[in-house]
């Protein structure tokens, strides 16, 4: 277990949190007539394809709207996760490697397993979790949706789904621009505009623009790292030549460019070997004062260019009977190369060099029941084709060859009794060897995957009784991949850590029936009961990553499919003094769970274990007055294995372990999230308005570590989060001016831990204790600023 740095004290900060709630009911007494608050009901679409308002919608889930999230300067999903119990965001090594988490269930992103939690921008699903990194803007609402969607939504959301509705076009003016400016050198331009170009066709332009630097600091190159540049821009046009036709079209192009996440040795898991071994061979170590103050030494290459660009048409016809007609179709092409140091010493001894394509196009077709009409029903058909191709490259950096294949050939000579003279004239000889191969493209391969799904799908709605409606719903879904991996080692000094390998014809197809079952209940006006049961699933397919050995032939190149099923029992209402709530009970079952374990040199998918997650939701937006809001959320959660007999075992030991009862990675017991708002006139002038937002999460201790073996190095504290905004603003000229400012007290804190690599040959690993060296990928740090908006 690691502390952190700058650890806020967790009981004041708890005392906090807890006033933030406990406080409520006071406020809400000295109201003089709490039912008379105007309260915002929002309206959702996601979970079922039509518009509801949250209340009668008997999902869990948490709903943010733009305004909000413009509020609090919320620029990616990480920084909605923030804001959502139960749904996280962890970065591995890489942007590209960000995982996206809803009840501790996910994926990996930088790899050719698909997504637990499907991401949805406009009604399209978008493949790769890191092609969703890049900034949000322009954004009417975010819905999270927690539990199996595998009814309505397109593809892989066993776990939920999260669905972002930009803004569309409107037919008078409208818009804004806005600009920032913060620490660490931070930049922001963004803006939209929005008008009629006829009196049937209008048209919405969005942009973003941001640059930063660097949050760390690296000793070693005397330089900063972790900058970050993105460009996107948006393109809307609404088509509109009757009431009952409608035709939306649009285009997006977005760029990112970026130094790589601030990645950390922890000094405390630094061995004694290890240190010299690193002293020995380089005369160094990655070694700082501080693991958790974003200063490192150690080369850091590391570097991401990220393009992705896409268009959709969306398409709907109303009959004169009531009944909607709605076809979807997009493409969708991402292109990101990434850069990074393997190993991370003192001098550069390999670089992965990753090329990630992904070409993806799908057309969904719906059909809808009348909105006014007893039974409800939507029903409909999906195709999805994609190419998906991951090539690597591994280039030797320049201390590779000497001194470090020259030290383990000497020291395994040595330990086989050669004399010291013959073992240092060979390891002499082996360095020199390898120096004069293949240095650039010491190791390449090349993976390549086509994915077609179909599927059929239908939901229906239906009141029993006046007070009771049931729905049912059902999604069959066939999958079929081919692919080919290739790897070819072309400098055999660098097959310490990987192996030729060719397997051209891989193939892997499945189908399931997913379903969905719920019944809701309304006790009283505006107080609704439900319970449902439902189930998903993420298709198999094949490990893309190569290893010190074949995994064809040891038939780990193909993984099944993962299924779930899902319970859940709760309670929406409106009713209480300005109080919106949702309270849900859940129990999640999966079974073929595909864990990822890491042998020190790879990572491999497997079917390998039985995952039950379960616990309670809350959500809750409390008005208290016209000037006082309360929005949040708590998420109690507990994890455990009901069956993991072969799991991976702990560094250095070559027996399997057995993890039932153990809790799965990214599973915290508590989550909780506050955000205390504050809005008034300023006083004698209503054209001037002040407000305030303060924002808290709490994040209980957890399991962050790369690979499941439940490593107790692996564990993260608990920490907090506080974020601020003030601000003021006109009414009559339309501008606001806001200070903003994130992780307030600056904290310290891991997104992800994992193993040092080639931990082995480095003396990283005690055999023994079963610890290695470990690293660590930083969350943000404290950041702050000033923005200047103007709305039109």
């Amino acid at each position: 277990m690691f502390n952190n740095k700058s650890a806020v004290n967790t009981f004041s900060l708890s005392l906090l949190s807890l006033s933030l709630t406990t406080s409520t009911p006071s406020l809400a007494q000295g109201q003089q007539n709490a039912d008379d608050i105007p309260i915002e009901i929002i309206s959702v679409s996601g979970a079922f394809k039509r518009p509801k308002s949250i209340v009668d919608t008997p999902v869990s889930s948490t709903v943010l709207d733009g305004d909000f999230l413009r509020e609090l300067k919320t620029d990616t999903l990480t920084d909605v996760a923030n804001l959502t119990p139960n749904f996280q965001i962890a970065q591995g090594g890489s942007e590209t490697n960000s995982k996206v988490a809803i009840r501790g269930i996910s994926s990996v992103g930088n790899s050719a397993i698909e997504p637990a939690v499907g991401v949805f921008i406009d009604d399209v699903f978008y493949p790769r979790s890191g092609s969703v990194i890049g900034n949000l803007y322009d954004v009417n609402t975010v819905e999270v949706l927690r539990g199996p969607q595998g009814t309505l939504f397109g593809r892989n959301t066993p776990a939920g789904a999260v669905t972002i509705q930009t803004n569309d076009p409107t037919f008078s003016q409208d818009g804004f621009v806005s600009l920032a400016f913060g620490n660490f050198g931070e930049q922001q331009l963004s803006g939209a505009y929005s008008d009629a170009i006829s009196d049937t066709l209008a048209l919405r332009i969005a942009a973003n623009l941001s640059t930063r630097d660097g949050y760390g600091y690296n000793d070693l190159s005397q330089q900063d790292v972790g900058d970050k540049e993105t460009q996107a821009a948006r393109l809307k046009l609404l088509f509109e030549p009757s009431d009952n036709w409608r035709t939306l079209f649009s285009f997006d192009i977005s760029k990112l460019d970026s130094g790589g996440p601030i990645i950390e040795l922890i000094n405390e898991t630094a061995l004694p070997q290890f240190v010299g071994t690193l002293n020995a061979i380089y005369g160094a170590t990655p070694l700082t004062d501080d693991s958790f103050d974003r200063n490192i030494n150690q080369a850091h290459n590391d570097s991401l260019d990220d393009e992705q660009y896409g268009g959709s048409v969306e398409s709907s016809y109303e009959f004169q009977t009531g009944h909607e007609f709605k076809v979807i179709a997009a493409h969708r092409k991402w292109d990101a190369e990434f850069t990074e140091s393997l190993v991370r010493l003192t001098p550069s001894l390999i670089d992965r060099n990753n090329y990630f394509t992904s070409n993806n196009t799908s057309f969904e077709l719906q059909f809808l029941s009348p909105e006014e009409q007893t039974l409800q029903y939507v029903v409909g058909a999906y195709l999805y084709d994609e190419s998906f191709d991951i090539d690597q490259d591994f280039a030797l950096g320049e201390a590779y060859c000497s001194p470090t294949i020259f030290s383990v050939i000497l020291s395994q000579a040595l330990a086989q009794g050669a004399p010291e003279q013959v073992a240092f004239e060979n390891a002499s000889a082996s360095a020199t060897q390898c120096a004069g191969l293949e240095q650039a493209q010491a190791i390449s391969s090349e993976f390549n995957q086509d994915t077609r799904s179909y599927a059929l799908f239908g939901q229906l709605t239906y009141p029993l009784t006046s007070s009771f409606e049931a729905t049912l719903g059902g999604r069959y879904t066939r999958d079929e991949k081919d692919g080919s991996f290739v790897q070819m080692v072309n400098n055999p000094f660098a097959g310490l850590f990987r192996t030729s390998e060719s397997s051209p014809d891989l193939a892997f197809d499945d189908d399931k029936f997913t379903w969905f079952i719920n019944g809701q209940y309304s006790i009283a006006k505006n107080i609704n009961v439900f319970a449902s049961v439902s189930t998903g699933f993420k298709s198999g397919g094949f490990n893309s990553e190569g290893g010190s050995e074949a995994l064809s032939e040891q038939n780990q190149r193909v993984f099944d499919s993962e299924t779930t099923t899902n319970y859940e029992l709760g309670i929406k209402s409106d009713k209480f003094r300005g109080l919106i709530f949702g309270l849900t009970l859940f129990r999640i079952e999966l079974d073929d769970f595909q864990a990822r374990s890491f042998d020190g040199q790879t990572f491999i998918v497997r079917n390998a274990a039985e995952l039950v997650q379960q616990g309670l939701e809350l959500d809750y937006t409390w008005q208290f007055n016209e000037s006082l809001s309360l929005m949040g959320g708590l998420a109690w959660l507990d994890s455990e294995f009901s069956d993991f007999p072969n799991a991976p075992g702990l560094p250095g030991s070559q027996d399997v372990q057995d993890l039932k009862g153990r809790p799965n990675l990214y599973s915290p017991d508590l989550q909780t999230t506050n955000a205390l708002r504050f809005k008034t006139s300023l006083p004698h002038t209503d054209d001037y308005q002040f407000h305030a937002t303060l924002s808290h999460q709490y994040t209980a201790e957890q399991d962050v570590g790369g690979a499941l073996n439940a490593n107790p190095q692996g564990i993260q504290d608990a920490y907090h989060l506080l974020g601020a905004t003030l601000g003021l603003s006109s009414s009559v000229y339309a501008w606001r001016i806001e200070a903003y400012a994130g992780n307030l007290t600056d904290e310290s804190y891991c997104l992800t831990i994992f193993e040092q690599p080639f931990g082995q040959v480095l003396g990283a690993i005690d055999a023994v204790t079963n610890t290695s060296a470990q690293r660590c990928v930083l969350g943000n740090p404290k950041t702050y600023g000033v923005r200047f908006s103007y709305d039109f």
